[in-house]
């Protein structure tokens, strides 16, 4: 049991959602927002239900410079709702009393049995059976909010999927995401390094 929860579910969250298509759940409920917004949610949500499984959803082709830019927006969201949920779960845990370094530990030992690593104890597992629990009951929350990231960017959840399914299988798309990622990391350090020196001038 647990070597399928933390080899998947944990392992994945924990690296983050970045370059993964989301499998959606959308949030059926509507917001507060503009009718023309709630009717146009809707519908995406009873398109999403109708999903084909990930292995079956075309790759998308023809996927312009500008397409990548709009990509990128949305795995930022999504790596922004994959870190909040990080910090989550690493508070499940040491609530629970496992300090990360053994969780760690743990997630080796299920991960590769022959790991020289402390046996799990029967505590232990009490442990993470209530650590699996509140996991569980995160993932749709994760889902929603991922989902209304991918939105957010401009995107809908299917084209999203398409669209990382399309740069993860052309290696020459894959090579100009990764290098338009970089340059972005450019720009928010030089960004950040710009706002902290002017910050800092009144003072000087």
């Amino acid at each position: 049991m647990y070597q399928r929860i933390f080899s998947t579910g944990m392992k994945t969250l924990f690296l983050g959602l970045a370059m993964a298509s989301l499998l959606v759940a959308c949030d059926q409920g509507g917001t507060d927002d503009t009718d023309t917004e709630d009717t146009a949610m809707e519908a995406e949500a009873g398109a999403a239900d109708e999903l084909p499984p990930l292995d079956s959803i075309e790759a998308a082709t023809d996927i312009s410079d500008a397409e990548i830019e709009t990509f990128l927006d949305a795995v930022e969201g999504v790596q922004a709702v994959s870190q909040q949920a990080q910090r989550q779960m690493m508070e499940f845990v040491q609530n629970e009393g496992l300090s990360l370094e053994r969780f760690s530990e743990i997630q080796q030992k299920l991960q590769m049995p022959e790991a020289e690593v402390a046996a799990i104890t029967a505590e232990e597992e009490e442990k993470l059976d209530r650590i699996e629990m509140k996991i569980r009951e995160l993932e749709p929350e994760l889902e929603r909010k991922s989902a209304a990231a991918v939105r957010e960017a401009g995107l809908t959840p299917l084209r999203y999927q398409e669209l990382s399914k399309g740069i993860q299988l052309d290696q020459e798309l894959s090579q100009k995401a990764q290098s338009m990622m970089q340059q972005r990391m450019m720009q928010q350090l030089q960004e950040a390094a710009s706002a902290s020196q002017g910050a800092e001038a009144p003072g000087n």
